[in-house]
């Protein structure tokens, strides 16, 4: 049991400095902003590098989304402009819900819930959104 503990403290600490490193590089690095949106401008500063990158993939995705309105400003579906060329598994609907007014929002990938990151799905929804904040909570 001594030998547990003292594996599990040495892998907690390791995570720790990890994640301590990781936020100097992004402080300190700077980020580029490839598309100057100001959500992605917000995302620079509080995501990691690591995790802005795939921001930055996700936004790019989203352009090759799009958007069908089901009820007027709370759902809608997003579905992939050549989702027949796609992959069987790649092919369903995304349903994105917008709550509180438009100061919360939902899809149904679960990509937010899971990684902590505003998925393509969200951003195709409501792209001029200018804070991570805004999105989902």
């Amino acid at each position: 049991m001594n030998l547990f503990v003292k594996q599990y403290s040495k892998l907690q600490f390791d995570r720790e400095a990890e994640e301590g490193f990781q936020e100097k590089r992004a402080r300190l690095g700077g980020v580029v902003l490839r598309y100057d949106f100001p959500l992605e401008e917000h995302a620079s500063h509080v995501y990691t590098r690591t995790m802005f990158e795939m921001f930055g993939q996700a936004l790019y995705r989203a352009g090759r989304y799009d958007v069908e309105e089901v009820q007027r400003g709370t759902r809608y579906l997003v579905r992939h402009v050549e989702a027949e060329k796609r992959e069987k598994w790649c092919r369903e609907m995304h349903a994105v819900d917008v709550n509180d007014g438009g100061a919360r929002y939902t899809c149904g990938c679960v990509l937010f819930e899971h990684m902590g990151m505003l998925c393509c799905h969200a951003i195709k929804v409501n792209p001029n959104t200018t804070t991570i904040c805004e999105c989902l909570e």
